[in-house]
């Protein structure tokens, strides 16, 4: 098949006029439990293409572009409130396959979900990246004093020096009870990852500024893998890892009170 060379699909959107990018209890009952997304319209778009929108790593929904849609109107289709049932960040991309050219992918959109009582998000389904290891496993006020880096290595499966790798940390503000709040997230940026050619793993030292400001938070550690070019038989087209769970981090940085 022939790369595609035209621009990206632009990234998943409720149809919802404006939309807070929050997807609540409330949201998803006044919604009746079918969340609408608008159908992506993109320059090539051809009735039939295969449309995938993915949420976390995992496929929610797959259909068939419709040719209303594929005539650059903007039509809706409808994901199951279901498939929202946790608390913390909603990563969402679109990747449509084509019958001539090579899959084309969307940027990310990343949206707030609340569920009360919900847990974090679980690991992408059928994910064959492995979860970051994090040394040390705590980072705490010590550390940062004395701007000790953290340590994060990544292998995984046929891994190579094109791949576009970006690590991705959720630090949530409020880990102890999330009923009747708004998630909120430290902001740690995410960050790129180069891959030496001939690597079957690497390891990205970040400096203690990475982490300024964050308290007492278990981090949700991933990282996400596109082949570059995209080619329908690449191994990770837009893959998310599981996640690492277990990285404490407790800063109380010297100018706090």
């Amino acid at each position: 098949m022939d790369l595609d060379t035209n621009a990206p699909p632009p990234p998943p959107q409720v149809a919802i006029q404006n939309f807070s990018g929050f997807i609540s209890d409330d949201f998803v009952s006044a919604c009746q439990n079918q969340i609408p997304f608008y159908w992506p319209v993109y320059n090539d778009a051809i009735a039939g293409d295969t449309v995938c929108l993915y949420a976390n790593g995992t496929l929610i929904f797959l259909g068939p572009l419709p040719q209303s849609a594929a005539d650059q109107q903007k039509i809706v289709f409808y994901v199951s409130g279901d498939k929202f049932q946790y608390t913390g960040r909603c990563n969402l991309h679109f990747t449509v396959l084509k019958t001539s050219t090579n899959p084309n992918i969307s940027d990310s959109r990343v949206y707030t979900v609340q569920r009360d009582g919900k847990p974090s998000p679980d690991d992408p389904k059928d994910s064959v990246l492995p979860a970051p290891v994090i040394t040390p496993t705590t980072y705490d006020q010590s550390n940062y004093d004395r701007n000790i880096p953290a340590l994060v290595t990544i292998s995984y499966p046929k891994m190579q020096s094109t791949d576009i790798v970006t690590l991705k940390f959720e630090l949530q503000r409020t880990t102890s009870n999330y009923a009747g709040r708004v998630p909120t997230f430290y902001n740690v940026q995410d960050i790129p990852v180069d891959v030496p050619g001939g690597a079957s793993s690497v390891t990205t030292s970040l400096p203690a500024s990475t982490f300024a400001n964050v308290d007492e938070n278990i981090a949700s550690v991933y990282y996400t893998v596109r082949n570059k070019p995209v080619d329908q038989d690449s191994p990770y087209l837009q893959a998310e890892s599981r996640r690492n769970l277990g990285f404490i981090v407790d800063v109380v940085p010297p100018y706090s009170a």
